[in-house]
């Protein structure tokens, strides 16, 4: 019979799996670290295509270095229409990076305008990507912009704002959505001045039935973030009264500690996608499938 294991070396074990972790974690950094090195030296001499840098991308693991490797690669891309849809897919954290390097102005890709936006209007070139996506809204069909919210509350964009009364402080969200008539006369104009400018299989989500799939996507990176990959763990952390299920106001309270705010009825929407059973509350095994299913 084994005896059982004593506190200090159950400690030790535990010790010695997170030096493992580390150690593993620097020895990737240093291997990303001489990537960029090469990718540096290629961008010198060599162009790539869309699919390229995606594939290049995906081969950095730290926010850092994957926003560092888009920002050499970026104006070496000849199908650079396609950078907008690897933006849509790249995690927040170096979505982010690359804002504060690139800013949001050079990001901004008129002609791939299909996306979530998070703005500080304080920053003028923010204001600036805000007021040229109200004026894409005023002159395209359909329905443009989706779920706005200023500083996290809902609220409709007023129109007074393209005419100079837009506030200079406060963070502005949205999706901006096009139909598919909209999107295939964007790409016919902009293949005629730069051909080539959009890969061969390029394509953007039309209407905003995709807003619902996005948003899903959008909180399981947030908290990927801050609580990590582990989604039975997660599910422990924010099931604060420890019962095995989330009712909706544990879900809004987990949500606003991911920075994500929802309207009432956003949270109840939510809450009933991830119901299976129609309990009116979300079980760790729901919580699990949520989390395997969105990618």
């Amino acid at each position: 019979m084994t005896p059982a294991s004593s506190p200090q070396k159950e400690q030790e074990r535990s010790v010695s799996r997170d030096d493992d972790v580390i150690k593993t974690q620097k020895e990737q950094q240093r291997i990303e670290q001489q990537a960029l090195v090469v990718l540096r030296r290629w961008s010198n001499s060599c162009f790539f295509t869309a699919q390229q840098v995606r594939r290049l991308l995906s081969k950095f693991k730290f926010a850092p270095t994957s926003a560092e490797a888009f920002v050499i690669i970026f104006r070496r891309t000849i199908d650079w229409h396609g950078l907008a849809t690897i933006l849509f897919d790249l995690p927040s954290p170096v979505v982010e990076i690359l804002r504060r390097r690139l800013g949001a102005a050079t990001l901004f890709d008129h002609g791939a305008a299909v996306g979530y936006y998070e703005l500080d209007l304080s920053v003028a070139e923010e204001r600036w990507v805000l007021l040229k996506l109200l004026q894409c809204g005023v002159d395209e069909p359909g329905v443009n912009i989706v779920d706005s919210a200023q500083n996290g509350i809902a609220f409709d964009i007023p129109s007074p704002w393209l005419t100079g009364s837009c506030p200079t402080s406060g963070l502005i969200t949205f999706f901006y959505c096009r139909e598919q008539v909209t999107i295939d006369k964007m790409r016919e104009k902009s293949e005629e001045l730069y051909p080539g400018s959009y890969p061969p299989a390029w394509e953007q989500p039309a209407g905003f039935a995709w807003v619902s799939a996005f948003k899903l996507r959008q909180i399981k990176r947030k908290f990927q973030v801050i609580y990590g990959n582990d989604p039975r763990k997660i599910f422990k952390l924010i099931d604060l009264n420890m019962d095995g299920s989330l009712t909706r106001q544990e879900l809004a309270g987990a949500l606003r500690t991911i920075n994500v705010w929802l309207h009432p009825n956003e949270t109840t929407s939510l809450l009933q996608a991830l119901d299976k059973d129609n309990s009116d509350s979300i079980d760790e095994a729901e919580f699990v499938l949520f989390w395997n299913r969105t990618t």
